[in-house]
């Protein structure tokens, strides 16, 4: 294996049993030889930690009780990086699907190109209307560096940027990292396997619940960094406009994207003035 370098993949995971097998077998079908596997959960009540061990798979636990039902999933990754052993790591979540050689090209974009992280394009597949609207809205963002961010990265830079800034909360953790990446003068690379994503059944209500949760952190991402938080956060994204086409094509679709991102700003900006009534 010495030609082989340790990849070291973390999952966080809460009552992620229905998925992790499903992540797992992707995962074990690599071209790549050479993986760790290492869930960072808290506490599953389902059957996680059977799924873990059956799989032989490395299960390790976060109390995320101070956090008093935030988002946690930062601090998981951050924790399975810690634990790693790998010279890469490279953090999913547990309903994400593997194309065969995905890992393989991470490896070989770092190793024999001298990139520092990479880049992976995501698919999303699912059920019902506005999954095929998140798709397709999904599609508008490959190759967009105000939107993309690398989740693959060389451990000893990882180690280098301290990991995800946890204090960020939900969501924007992977463009600050990306950012802080960029600004240290290290190079990504986008590599041609996509990732897939399987959201199952999206809907309106699920949507605005994870905009709320979002949205009761994202002041933090502003105050840190409002030049580029403006970028990334600006409705009206430059994607939508370079893939015009799209919206031309599938009409539908495209006014079902405009619809759902109207109701995550609105239950996003909710979460803003929750947190900012809880924290007077």
């Amino acid at each position: 294996m010495e030609k082989y370098p340790l990849v070291s993949v973390i999952i966080p995971g809460r009552n992620s049993g229905k998925h992790l097998s499903r992540c797992f077998k992707y995962l074990k079908a690599q071209s790549y030889p050479n993986i760790e596997i290492i869930v960072a959960d808290s506490h599953s009540l389902d059957n996680t930690a059977e799924i873990c061990a059956k799989d032989k798979v490395k299960l390790i636990n976060f109390d995320n009780s101070f956090l008093q039902g935030r988002f946690d999933a930062t601090y998981k990754r951050n924790l399975g990086a810690k634990e790693a052993k790998g010279e890469f790591v490279y953090y999913l979540d547990a309903d994400f699907e593997l194309t065969k050689k995905l890992i393989e090209e991470a490896v070989e974009a770092c190793t024999k190109e001298g990139f520092d992280g990479v880049i992976v394009k995501e698919n999303v597949y699912g059920r019902g209307f506005w999954t095929k609207c998140k798709a397709m809205e999904q599609e508008c963002y490959w190759g967009d560096d105000n939107i993309e961010a690398p989740r693959f990265f060389r451990k000893s830079i990882w180690q280098k940027l301290n990991g995800l800034d946890a204090s960020l909360g939900a969501g924007c953790d992977d463009w600050d990292l990306y950012q802080r990446f960029l600004e240290e003068g290290y190079k990504a690379k986008r590599i041609s396997a996509p990732l897939i994503h399987n959201e199952g059944k999206i809907t309106l209500t699920g949507s605005a619940k994870k905009a709320f949760l979002y949205g009761r952190d994202v002041s933090k991402f502003v105050k840190k960094s409002p030049k580029r938080s403006f970028i990334y956060l600006f409705p009206i994204r430059p994607a939508y406009l370079r893939h015009y086409q799209l919206f031309l094509k599938h009409p539908l679709l495209g006014l079902g994207i405009v619809v759902m991102r109207t109701v995550e700003y609105f239950f996003g900006a909710m979460g803003v003035i929750s947190n900012k009534l809880k924290s007077k």
